[in-house]
């Protein structure tokens, strides 16, 4: 059989547990009412102390631990940092400054495939040379009618009972 520790306390120590429990439970209304003022969510230590606090699923809120914790945010991680308007003010004329360079060098790229197409146009408007005419040559009627007369041999051949088996 397992003992408990409380099973040793006398009646005064009894006593002096549940003086402080009540103590407990009237400080945690009292704290309770000063955070509703502020629109705080009004939760119960108590509860929040019997909830495990575990490891929250991706996107979901971890379970508060006290009452302090959801009054207050915890910041996590880095402060917060401010720049000043100098600060602000130099970056952005720095990045004018990378602009304005990448710009120009655009600009002079731009400036010299102009200047390419330009002289390409000047060179393609340069008249052309121009082709001597071919010597046009003629067949010889003779040739004509020799040619002609050895089509039509041939077509007699093809027309033949003998040339179609």
């Amino acid at each position: 059989m397992i003992q408990s520790p409380l099973l040793n306390l006398s009646a005064a120590e009894f006593q002096r547990i549940q003086t402080l429990k009540d103590k407990i439970a009237s400080l945690e209304k009292e704290l309770i009412a000063i955070l509703s003022k502020f629109g705080a969510a009004a939760k119960s230590v108590t509860a929040a102390d019997e909830a495990p606090v575990t490891k929250g699923r991706r996107g979901r809120k971890k379970k508060v631990e006290s009452i302090l914790d959801a009054a207050e945010p915890v910041r996590r991680g880095r402060k917060k940092r401010n720049m000043s308007a100098a600060g602000r003010a130099r970056i952005a004329a720095a990045q004018k400054a990378r602009w304005a360079k990448s710009s120009a060098a655009v600009d002079s790229l731009k400036l010299e495939v102009k200047t390419a197409k330009a002289a390409k146009a000047a060179k393609a408007a340069k008249p052309a040379k121009v082709k001597k005419d071919k010597k046009v040559r003629n067949i010889s009627p003779e040739a004509r009618e020799r040619i002609a007369a050895a089509q039509r041999r041939r077509w007699a051949a093809s027309k033949t009972p003998e040339a179609k088996s």
